[in-house]
């Protein structure tokens, strides 16, 4: 008998999106995120993934508020966005 861990991979204070959140933009890609109440696009660099989630290496600092669903109908930079949490 033995004792067995598998870490396939461990990341610290990084942060962590649903796939969905992101759309190609210019020659990458970006999120939208809520600013003063407003919607804006933030590019991104993406790291390691797997099926349903992305680490972000650049772009984003904790505590950003990221819009999970990019094909809102009506989204537009600028655009007034209720923040709820």
């Amino acid at each position: 008998m033995a004792d067995v861990r598998f870490t396939t991979f461990e990341a610290k204070n990084k942060l962590l999106l649903p796939k969905t959140a992101l759309f190609p933009y210019q020659e990458g890609e970006a999120v939208w995120v809520v600013r003063g109440g407003k919607a804006f696009i933030q590019g991104v660099i993406r790291g390691m993934e797997n099926d349903s989630q992305v680490l972000i290496e650049g772009g984003l600092t904790a505590g950003d508020l990221v819009i999970r669903d990019p094909n809102i109908a009506g989204l537009k930079e600028g655009k007034r966005i209720a923040e709820t949490v």
